[in-house]
C-alpha cells in the first residue's frame, strides 16, 4: 500500500476494487474492501434506516444518503471512535484494553448491533475496536464514553454488501 499508486483488491479471483490507497481506505466500494483495508479493520454493525435516518446505539441521526427503509450495515473505522461526547455518543464497558504506548486498542461488545462481516479476521471475535490516541488510563469493565462523527460512517446494503454512500 505504501509503494503503490493503484491497488487491485481481489476476492476469490474476482476484482473488488481498483484505486489508489487513499480511495480504498476512504471510499471502499463494498464490505469486503472496507474490512480488508485498515489496521485494525473496520467495525461493522447492523442498523435500520428509515427516511434517511439511522438508529444506532440508541440514537437517531441523519444518514445523508438516498437509501430506502430497511436493514443496513454501518462501518466505523476504529480511529474514528473518540473518547467523550460527540455527534453520536454512547457508553461501553471495555472487555479488553491493549496499550501500545501512544495509543490503545479498546475492545467492547456492540450488543444487538453485532455484525461479523468476515470470519477470517480474528479480531472480529473480540467485539468492536476503538483506536484511541494519547488516552489516559482505560480499564476493562469500567464504563467509558465514546463517540463518533456521523459523517464518518460507511453504509453498506445488507443484501448486496455494496457501499451506498
Amino acid at each position: 500500500m505504501t509503494m503503490a499508486d493503484r491497488v487491485v483488491i481481489m476476492r476469490d479471483g474476482a476484482i473488488q476494487q481498483i484505486a489508489d490507497p487513499d480511495t480504498l481506505f476512504a471510499k471502499p466500494e463494498n464490505l469486503f474492501v472496507a474490512g480488508f483495508i485498515g489496521s485494525p479493520g473496520m467495525n461493522f454493525l447492523r442498523a435500520r434506516i428509515e427516511a434517511g435516518k439511522l438508529t444506532l446505539f440508541g440514537q437517531t441521526f441523519n444518514a445523508a444518503v438516498g437509501v430506502g427503509a430497511g436493514e443496513i450495515i454501518v462501518g466505523i473505522r476504529p480511529e474514528h471512535l473518540a473518547l467523550g461526547p460527540g455527534d453520536v455518543t454512547f457508553t461501553v464497558k471495555p472487555t479488553l484494553v491493549e496499550s501500545l504506548g501512544s495509543e490503545k486498542y479498546v475492545y467492547f461488545e456492540p450488543g444487538e448491533h453485532a455484525y461479523r462481516a468476515d470470519a477470517r479476521d480474528e479480531e472480529r471475535g473480540k467485539g468492536l475496536i476503538a483506536r484511541i490516541a494519547h488516552a489516559g488510563p482505560i480499564r476493562e469493565g469500567e464504563e467509558l464514553v465514546l463517540s463518533f462523527n456521523a459523517s464518518e460512517v460507511h453504509l453498506f446494503d445488507a443484501k448486496t454488501e455494496k457501499a451506498v454512500n
